[in-house]
């Protein structure tokens, strides 16, 4: 059976240059060293790590810092002797850490702050870097080379459950599995093993049972993976092209079963949102700028965001993440200068606009809004509720009227949940504050 090429797949991509977006610096000082991972817990705490240390000069430590809203601070006083490359947190808002630091015993292994303390996760250790960490919100799942002690077999993925780890898989990858995500229950891995054609490619766990992605025959190893609600999974790796490696971002398709390619030019995925956006980072111009690219799951358009400030555009666009009101983060260097790094800030939410419902039964307009908009229903409207995005009730009002004004100025920017109950039915919407 003949084997087609990856390239055969390739998408015409529309390319939307969007230049306004500004980016404000968050919190003071920026940091000493690289930023290179962030996450923001369910109370909007945001959290990030990577070489830096504390003071004016690094002293090889790394560390964690946390935003206060007003400026930095330590947590927990962590003080690794190497990168620390992953940062995640549970739904308990328990941080773990992983990366190239290592225990009294020169092993690498994983860390976890409860809230008031740094403590080793359980028995796992590697003279392997440990290469990543994922949680659905309660486990944790770890990539890298670990030893079965009870028969001396190399397994690649452990699991954590709270009180003890254990082997995920069972001997059937050839390879180091560099990247992990949890989707709708399932375990999505992928990295430096190959499949029984002898191509890298994506696996899935799901009830128990191992199942390739689709085809993606890739012929070098996948870099990073991430999943979206509907099952659709955008890996960056490479293809061969003159004898060499060139990057390529490509997606799987649940629907038809196949993998498209996005996008040629360096991408590197770095987050997805919470409205299935996707974004990496890539470079291009002269001289060198940090491109933040913008895909979106609905066509294989993507938008390029240039990130910069008053006082420079940025060269490394390392971590990426979102706040819980759909406002960007990304961690720079440029921006600060050359010796300096810090985290920059979206002027405007990034969440998608047309994710909002529109209805039949009610109206809202406004939308978005800078505070007072007005709802509008078919039917009287029993009650109508407004929740932020962690799910905290911000407005209860009981109308009785086919109209009402809604006031909500003064809240945070960002994207909240407008629950109407007119007795007939139900309905949730999103209202944008901007």
């Amino acid at each position: 059976m003949k084997t087609k090429s990856i390239l055969a797949g390739i998408a015409l991509v529309a390319i939307n240059l969007l230049n306004s977006q500004t980016w404000t610096v968050v919190g003071d000082p920026e940091m000493n060293g690289l930023i290179y991972t962030g996450t923001v817990d369910t109370t909007n705490k945001l959290y990030v790590a990577g070489s830096f240390s504390y003071g004016l000069t690094p002293n090889g430590k790394s560390y964690v810092a946390r935003y206060n809203y007003m400026d930095w601070e330590d947590v927990g006083n962590f003080g690794g002797n190497g990168m620390i490359e992953k940062i995640i947190n549970d739904a308990a808002n328990n941080l773990y850490i992983s990366g190239e630091f290592k225990n009294a015993s020169n092993r690498y292994y994983i860390a976890k702050y409860d809230g008031s303390s740094w403590s080793q996760l359980g028995n796992l250790e590697s003279q392997n870097k440990i290469n990543d960490i994922v949680t659905d919100g309660t486990n944790v799942y770890a990539s890298g080379i670990f030893v079965n002690t009870s028969n001396g077999q190399t397994y690649y993925i452990a699991k954590w459950n709270g009180s003890n780890w254990t082997q995920v898989d069972s001997g059937n990858f050839n390879g180091r599995i560099t990247t992990l995500f949890v989707r709708n229950n399932s375990l999505y891995v992928a990295g430096e093993f190959t499949n029984s054609f002898g191509y890298y490619c994506v696996y899935r766990l799901n009830a128990g049972s191992w199942s390739e992605v689709g085809k993606l025959r890739s012929t070098y190893p996948v870099v990073k993976i991430v999943v979206d609600s509907v099952g659709k999974v955008y890996a960056s790796h490479s293809y061969q092209n003159n004898g060499s490696a060139s990057a390529v971002l490509s997606r799987y398709e649940p629907v038809s079963n196949t993998w498209i390619v996005l996008n040629l030019y360096y991408p590197n995925i770095k987050y997805i949102d919470a409205t299935d956006q996707v974004y990496a980072m890539t470079i291009c111009g002269t001289p060198c700028q940090g491109i933040m690219r913008k895909y979106t799951s609905q066509s294989t358009e993507y938008t390029d965001y240039f990130v910069q400030t008053n006082s420079g555009v940025s060269a490394d666009l390392n971590a990426i993440m979102m706040d819980n009101f759909g406002y960007l983060l990304t961690s720079s260097r440029a921006a600060f200068g050359e010796m300096r790094f810090g985290l920059l800030k979206s002027s405007s939410v990034f969440l998608q606009s047309n994710e909002i419902t529109v209805s039949k039964e009610t109206q809202i307009f406004p939308n978005p809004t800078s505070g007072i908009f007005t709802l509008r229903a078919k039917d009287k409207i029993n009650s109508a509720e407004i929740y932020d995005i962690t799910g905290k009730l911000v407005k209860k009002l009981n109308p009785n009227s086919v109209s009402t004004e809604i006031n909500i100025t003064g809240q945070p920017k960002g994207v909240y949940l407008l629950k109407t109950d007119t007795g007939k039915k139900q309905e949730t919407q999103k209202v944008i504050l901007k």
